[in-house]
């Protein structure tokens, strides 16, 4: 899976609702239809959010975006509202997804001096974000002429990889990551250390003493993903 995802301990699953961050380039646009194939798998709804700079290019920004949007209804049967403020990105996006369960955006690498000292733009805003966040990279638009009930509109992915910390955040990422795998048998990844590594505070279960750096992390996945419940079943 070429999609980063970030999560809280704390979400709802399957997302009620839905919040995709949009601008006019090609990779938002491929992050929105992402975003309407996961709502109608999970039967979420979906909000898009364009934050405008200035009133300048405001009516052919809202008239693209109405258009993606109705395209997206035809092919996929998801309505989405649209929201387009005036202001600062990060405050309206965050202001947005705390009315949310899921946040949805597209990569963006950064490339000035700031961005690279202060992260970008993306990071950033999942970093202020309290919700799980999705960012897109794969291109997610069903081919033309797809019908409702074919097979290759559904959002989940395929197989998933879910690298976690050995924080008490690990269980909820795996459910969160599972709820977008068909893959049963997902894979959970955690780089040990080359320094001494112990859990941090609230992990679910404390390795034996005496234990290796390998056997501590390997005893606390395993505990990570029996509290992830249901979601967790099968991976390994």
């Amino acid at each position: 899976m070429n999609d980063a995802m970030h999560t809280e301990p704390r979400f709802p699953l399957p997302p009620r609702r839905i919040l995709a961050v949009a601008d006019a380039t090609p990779a938002a646009r491929n992050a929105i239809w992402r975003a309407a194939l996961l709502a109608r798998e999970s039967g979420a709804s979906l909000n898009v959010l364009h934050v405008l700079r200035d009133a300048r290019g405001a009516d052919a920004a809202r008239s693209s975006l109405e258009q993606l949007c109705a395209c997206i209804e035809e092919r996929v049967g998801v309505q989405a509202a649209v929201e387009m403020p005036r202001g600062d990105l990060l405050r309206e996006a965050t202001r947005a997804a705390r009315d949310a369960d899921l946040l949805v955006l597209a990569s963006r690498p950064g490339n000035t001096l700031r961005e690279r000292i202060s992260g970008a733009p993306v990071e950033r805003l999942i970093r202020l974000s309290r919700i799980p966040a999705l960012v897109v990279k794969r291109p997610a638009a069903p081919p033309r002429g797809a019908s409702l009930a074919d097979a290759a509109l559904r959002g989940s992915y395929a197989r998933v990889l879910v690298s976690v910390d050995l924080g008490r955040g690990a269980g909820g990422g795996i459910a969160a990551a599972r709820h977008l795998s068909h893959d049963p048998a997902m894979e959970v990844f955690h780089a040990v250390s080359a320094r001494r590594e112990a859990p941090r505070d609230g992990a679910a279960e404390a390795p034996a003493a005496g234990a290796t750096a390998v056997e501590r992390a390997r005893t606390t996945l395993r505990a990570a993903i029996a509290a992830a419940g249901t979601h967790g079943r099968g991976a390994a």
